[in-house]
């Protein structure tokens, strides 16, 4: 009953149906927790309710959903891969958050502690120690791609660090490294990447084109795409450049208070 009422929910939502969606992901959470408690299916729901909220505009709210399946997952399911999914999903609503200044709520809870980036590296570090399916290998390129990004404007070395990773992380993964160079395996969802994993190859940080990145990065990436319909097709964009804004800040303060001194 519970899985019947999910895929009604999100069936509601794709028709824009989103207050009947909504009380169907509502009579799911509710029959679940009445009769099994907190369980896998439990962090589903709040994903799909995650899901719903974004569409109906409602970030805040897609962002705590989010971080109540994780925290299920975390606990119940340390190794299911669904988990970078939801990490994904967060990477891109922290960013709308911090964007909109809807963080009143910050000095009084821990649930806004965590930056985008934290969440690009929490899924690396899961990624590395779990059995990956062809959507965790898509998710897990998404991080180090979302990575690379996020310090575009920020850090050359943390940037390179992040290449390194992801060049390695095709290489070692035969059936991924198989898929960037295969013409017949389309439908895997890792396969999105091949624009992109050949462009940051190939390109040196100093001639990375942000326009081209955040092209091939929104093909490969559904969290990107929502955004993209839902939000603004500038948000990396306009990330990127307060992230340039915030290490420029940074450098003058330092230089402001710890002036170079002359020999």
């Amino acid at each position: 009953m519970v899985v019947l009422l999910n895929n009604i929910g999100m069936c509601f939502a794709r028709l824009n149906e989103f207050e009947r969606g909504k009380r169907c992901l509502e009579k799911a959470l509710e029959i679940q927790l009445q009769r099994v408690g907190v369980h896998y299916n439990t962090a589903l729901t709040l994903a799909h309710m995650a899901e719903l909220s974004i569409k109906q505009r409602n970030f805040l709210e897609a962002y705590e959903k989010s971080l109540d399946a994780e925290k299920i997952l975390k606990k119940i399911t340390k190794q299911h891969d669904f988990r970078l999914r939801v990490l994904n999903s967060l990477v891109h609503y922290r960013i709308i958050i911090r964007q909109l200044n809807l963080t009143t709520a910050e000095t009084t809870t821990g649930r806004f502690v965590k930056s985008a980036e934290d969440f690009v590296d929490y899924m690396l570090e899961l990624g590395s120690s779990i059995q990956l399916s062809d959507e965790g290998h898509h998710d897990a390129m998404a991080a180090y791609e979302h990575g690379m990004i996020l310090n575009l404007g920020k850090s050359r070395e943390k940037f390179q660090e992040y290449k390194n990773e992801y060049l390695v992380f095709v290489l070692n993964n035969a059936w991924v490294r198989d898929l960037m160079v295969s013409k017949n395996d389309e439908l895997a969802l890792a396969a999105k990447h091949k624009s992109l994993y050949f462009y940051i190859r190939d390109t040196e940080f100093e001639d990375v084109d942000l326009e081209t990145f955040i092209s091939y990065m929104t093909h490969a990436c559904p969290h990107c795409q929502e955004v993209n319909h839902v939000y603004s097709a500038n948000m990396w964009q306009d990330e990127v450049r307060y992230l340039i804004n915030q290490r420029q800040q940074n450098i003058v303060h330092r230089d402001r208070y710890f002036p170079p001194q002359n020999l």
